[in-house]
């Protein structure tokens, strides 16, 4: 028996036969619906309230206490408020990804979910709540990445997210929240 990957056109994935293309991907209100969750999955990760968005956000205040006894550095400097670009917590520079990765991921999918969802034949009440949980996780992200990085590049389309380039005003960005 065949897995449905195996079944499709060597076109319609990528990558070996664990992935599908999104063109081959989003026909199904099912597809829609399995897309939505693997939007919500970044934020359940080490890169974002597994770990690093945690630590990044809560260190310096009265909801986390590190002792004296605590031995990782970059804890201690986020406690102290020393932000630098070398922070894995932050940079993205360990196993986790940090949280710039992290939320550039959830914006990359809730992205394709925008794109990709109008099209599908479904229910349009379930469309809607999907496009619409798209548009919040999105703005979600954006909301703690300016919180957390200033001007960041604002990226709307899927076909946007490989040109990742210079940052964009956070005035701007908060409008398109």
């Amino acid at each position: 028996q065949q897995s449905s990957s195996e079944s499709l056109p060597h076109s319609e994935y990528k990558a070996g036969k664990d992935r599908i293309a999104a063109d081959a991907f989003f026909q199904t209100a099912a597809d829609a619906k399995a897309a939505i969750a693997a939007t919500y999955r970044p934020l359940s990760t080490g890169s974002l309230w597994g770990t690093n968005l945690q630590w990044a956000l809560n260190a310096a205040t009265d909801e986390s206490r590190v002792g004296p006894e605590e031995e990782n550095p970059n804890i201690v400097a986020l406690t102290q408020l020393s932000w630098t670009t070398t922070n894995p917590y932050i940079a993205g520079s360990n196993a986790a990804g940090g949280a710039w990765g992290g939320l550039y991921q959830m914006i990359t999918r809730a992205n394709l979910v925008l794109a990709k969802v109008p099209g599908i034949t479904m229910d349009e009440t379930q469309k809607n709540q999907i496009l619409g949980e798209a548009k919040f996780l999105r703005a979600l992200g954006y909301f703690y990445l300016v919180r957390l990085y200033g001007d960041v590049p604002l990226v709307l389309t899927p076909e946007e997210q490989s040109a990742l380039g210079g940052r964009t005003p956070q005035a701007q960005v908060f409008a398109q929240i």
